[in-house]
């Protein structure tokens, strides 16, 4: 990098740091996110005003875009995180070389990836508990959560009745991988009433075979798509079709569930509020209330 752009940076950097620094209430910890799903949950949570940094793939919501980026999750870089002065850091896992950036140990990991839609609730009473010093706002966003979660209570008791869809996660075309029940979307899908053809896989994700695919035979198909170009969930399920005709499992439009990948695939708030849709989209109804 030429010196006057890397003087640059460090400046724009150091800028940045001095107005978050000034922003925050004294006790407030500064949070590097760096996990898109856990950059919408600081947002979700009313938290945003602590988060110095993210990673490079949290794009949501539209505001995370301004935040400078260290990297990715994976393989951050060192030197901004050191730079950014973080007193937690947010991770998709504990399993982390952060000790090693951070040899003084008095920065906190807190990983988040839950396997169920309560695993999900509990993370962010727990986020919400560790970050928000505000006993105000802490009462007030519980409240939230707490109608969020009986709001959830509610669809799973609403489709209870409804008649079992046997589904597939099909998460990429070559090779096919999907999901069993150890995932998290697999285990949040079920508030809709289906089952996982592919349930008992003892790896979160794996590499289906097109004969046990025909097999299991799953009556609905459940899929994700980029949100880059205005025809692409269209394009999405075209090429759903055309590659299970190849498996030899002829699918029609009615039974691929097409949702925007950063929603379907990220534990978040903005996935418990696509669950009705998506569970009408399984059924092709909407549920009545249960008795």
């Amino acid at each position: 990098m030429h010196f006057k752009t890397l003087v640059g940076t460090v400046t724009l950097a150091l800028n940045l740091i001095c107005f978050h620094s000034n922003a925050l209430a004294a006790d407030a910890p500064r949070i590097i996110s760096l996990a898109p799903h856990m950059t919408e949950m600081i947002y979700d949570l009313g938290l945003e005003e602590q988060l110095v940094a993210r990673d490079d793939a949290s794009n949501y919501p539209e505001e995370a875009k301004s935040l400078p980026s260290i990297g990715t999750g994976f393989n951050p870089n060192k030197e901004l995180l050191l730079l950014y002065q973080p007193d937690l850091l947010l991770h998709f896992t504990s399993k982390t070389q952060f000790t090693e950036i951070f040899p003084s140990n008095n920065i906190d990991v807190i990983a988040s990836m839950p396997n169920s839609v309560e695993a999900l609730f509990d993370d962010w009473h727990m986020i919400l508990a560790r970050v928000q010093t505000d006993p105000t706002k802490r009462t007030a966003t519980e409240e939230k959560i707490d109608a969020t979660e009986a709001e959830w209570q509610s669809l799973v008791k609403d489709y209870k009745n409804q008649e079992l869809k046997k589904v597939f996660f099909l998460i990429s075309d070559y090779p096919l991988f999907s999901l069993s029940d150890m995932s998290f979307l697999s285990q949040a899908i079920k508030s809709c009433r289906t089952e996982n053809i592919f349930a008992d896989m003892k790896q979160v994700s794996f590499i289906a075979s097109p004969e046990e695919i025909l097999l299991r035979n799953p009556e609905v198909v459940i899929h994700g798509y980029s949100t880059t170009e205005p025809n692409d969930k269209e394009r999405s399920q075209e090429a759903a079709i055309k590659l299970f005709e190849k498996v030899g499992l002829e699918l029609s439009t009615e039974q691929l569930v097409t949702v925007d990948a950063d929603i379907l695939y990220r534990p978040t708030l903005r996935f418990i509020k696509a669950l009705p849709q998506i569970c009408e989209a399984i059924h092709h109804t909407k549920a009545t209330a249960a008795d």
